[in-house]
C-alpha cells in the first residue's frame, strides 16, 4: 500500500502543485460514489448494474491508494490499484461494453430518475491496453459531465477522472489527465526496472 500511495502522490499538478493523498475514510467515500454503490439503485437495462459497477473499477476488496490534484475548481482524482485477481481486467471489457449496451440508460435511486450515457475519448495513455471517456448523469438539476480514464499494466490499474463543463472534453483537458495517469504508469515501470535483481547468482 505504502508504494500505491507513493506513486499517486508523485504526480504533480500542471502548474506545480503535488497531489495529495487520500486517507482511508476519503478513499471509501471516493470509491462508493465511483462505483455507483448504493445498494437502492436500478438500472434499465437491469444487466446495466453489474456492468457500470464493474467497470468503474472501484472495489475496496482491491488494494488502492487514490490522491486529488489541481483546485477544487477543477480537481482531479488519480488512483492506483493492485490486482492479480482479474477482476479490474474484467471490469476493462465490462466498461467497454457498458458504451455499447448501457448508453442510454435509466438509473434509479430513491424515486429519481437519470439518464446515464457514455462516450468515447481519444487519449494517449501508456500501459498494456487503456480506454478513455466522458460520463454523462443527466437529472433534474441538468447534465454533469465526468472525464474518466484507465490504463493498465501488468497488475498495476490507474484511473483518473475529473469533472468537465461540457460533453466534449478540451484538448487540454484530455492531456491533464492522461498526463497524470501516465505518469503513475510510466514511474511504476522505471521503479521496477531499477530494483535490485535477486535470486540465485544474484
Amino acid at each position: 500500500m505504502a508504494q500505491l500511495r507513493a506513486m499517486v502522490g508523485s504526480v504533480r499538478a500542471v502548474d506545480g502543485p503535488a497531489a495529495v493523498v487520500m486517507d482511508d475514510a476519503q478513499l471509501k467515500k471516493i470509491q462508493g460514489i465511483q462505483s455507483l454503490g448504493s445498494a437502492w439503485l436500478r438500472t434499465d437495462p437491469a444487466e446495466c448494474l453489474s456492468l457500470l459497477h464493474d467497470g468503474s473499477l472501484s472495489d475496496d476488496r482491491i488494494q488502492t491508494a487514490a490522491a486529488l490534484i489541481g483546485p477544487p475548481a477543477s480537481q482531479s482524482t488519480i488512483t492506483a490499484s493492485s490486482d492479480n485477481s482479474g477482476l479490474f481486467w474484467q471490469g476493462i471489457y465490462s466498461l467497454e461494453k457498458a458504451r455499447t449496451h448501457c448508453s442510454p440508460s435509466t438509473l434509479t435511486l430513491d424515486g429519481q430518475t437519470a439518464q446515464y450515457e457514455l462516450s468515447p475519448v481519444l487519449a494517449d495513455l501508456h500501459g498494456q491496453k487503456s480506454t478513455a471517456n466522458v460520463q454523462t448523469i443527466t437529472d433534474q438539476t441538468g447534465a454533469h459531465h465526468t472525464l474518466s480514464m484507465v490504463a493498465m499494466d501488468g497488475t498495476l490499474f490507474v484511473t483518473g477522472s475529473k469533472k468537465i463543463p461540457a460533453v466534449q472534453p478540451t484538448a487540454a483537458e484530455v492531456k491533464e489527465l492522461s498526463g497524470y495517469i501516465n505518469t503513475v504508469i510510466d514511474g511504476a515501470g522505471k521503479a521496477a526496472a531499477s530494483a535490485p535483481t535477486t535470486g540465485v547468482g544474484a
